[in-house]
């Protein structure tokens, strides 16, 4: 029976040390875990730092993306309207020029027509001469005399001034 004992007893510290190996190991394994649910935790209290750092972020890009989209539709807004005022600008443009094309067209066929008016103002003066020194009897004039008579418009050179230095002939800029 001591022997039973004995060799229970050596058993038992036999088993007894195989456990506290085993308590051991599981034990470092515990620890090990720990630690590594400690880095597991503190990297997820890093990445949720990190995402809501990236949230304000995003909400700030967001403001500033809707920010600049305001001011782009304004501008866009502005050239639109700017475009729409120099086509209608352009357009006036080219009316006063085809304005000012007929008018130097008319004054020039005015001018002519006077210079025509002129000459012969200038003949019916010299027939009339003429006749008044061939002599017309009893005072009487003749047709000729009577137009020639008339009081006539000055002439008046059409010029455009530029600079101070007159031209005959108009100019388009």
């Amino acid at each position: 029976m001591i022997t039973d004992l004995q060799k229970r007893c050596n058993d038992m510290s036999q088993s007894e040390i195989k456990l506290r190996t085993e308590l051991g190991v599981y034990t470092g394994k515990y620890e090990e875990f720990q630690s590594v649910l400690t880095k597991s935790n503190d990297m997820f209290a890093g990445f949720k730092k990190d995402m809501e750092r990236m949230s304000k972020q995003i909400k700030r890009l967001e403001k500033e993306t809707l920010l600049w989209k305001g001011r782009w539709e304004t501008s866009n807004t502005a050239l639109l309207k700017l475009s729409d005022e120099k086509q209608k600008r352009d357009t006036e443009h080219l009316k006063a020029l085809q304005k000012i094309i007929t008018l130097e067209k008319l004054c020039r066929a005015m001018q002519e027509e006077r210079a025509l008016l002129h000459e012969r103002l200038l003949q019916v003066d010299t027939d009339s001469e003429l006749v008044v020194s061939s002599g017309q009897p009893n005072g009487e004039t003749s047709e000729t005399e009577s137009a020639a008579q008339t009081p006539t418009e000055p002439s008046i050179p059409l010029v455009h001034e530029t600079d101070g230095n007159t031209e005959s002939q108009p100019s388009i800029n």
